[in-house]
């Protein structure tokens, strides 16, 4: 087999691509061989025995697999984060929702005009409000009622240490 490294570098050059790009006839290496001009190689290009190889696939399919799985959370653990906690999920965004829960809850209430007492929280959905006042709202309303009751308790003992005096 003959050395047809001119031949190559000149077809990269006619072709303009790179030398990895050339396809040189592995059957036709003497007539190859003898082309020494641009010319002789544009005449072998056409003729077919010089050819420009395709360009390779980058395929996106892995890609595509992986944004997958982190939709569903996966990749997505503390070794994996860079920047601060702002940069991954604004506390913009973050106070956009809550208000917009409270907001929501806030005229579920007036829809069904149910409490003359609305939770503090749900007020302050109009104003302001803090985290911790949000994610406790079930607790909140267990300890209402158990105060409520002591409320209505120490009332009867009040009134019945009343009537004994009289």
């Amino acid at each position: 087999m003959s050395m047809l490294r001119l031949q190559k570098s000149l077809a990269s050059s006619v072709l303009r691509c790179g030398k990895k790009k050339v396809w040189l006839d592995p059957n036709e290496t003497n007539e190859i061989a003898n082309a020494n001009s641009r010319q002789q190689i544009r005449k072998l290009i056409k003729d077919g025995l010089i050819i420009r190889k395709p360009v390779t696939v980058h395929s996106r399919a892995r890609c595509r697999k992986n944004t997958l799985a982190r939709r569903k959370g996966r990749h997505m653990g503390i070794g994996k984060r860079k920047g601060t906690a702002n940069a991954l999920m604004p506390e913009k965004v973050t106070w956009m929702r809550r208000m917009r829960i409270l907001r929501r809850l806030l005229r579920k209430y007036r829809e069904f005009k149910r409490p003359p007492y609305v939770p503090q929280p749900v007020l302050e959905g109009e104003g302001k409000c803090q985290n911790s006042q949000v994610q406790d709202r079930g607790s909140r309303k267990e300890s209402e009622e158990l105060l409520k009751a002591k409320k209505e308790e120490t009332i009867k003992t009040l009134s019945e240490e009343e009537e004994t005096k009289k």
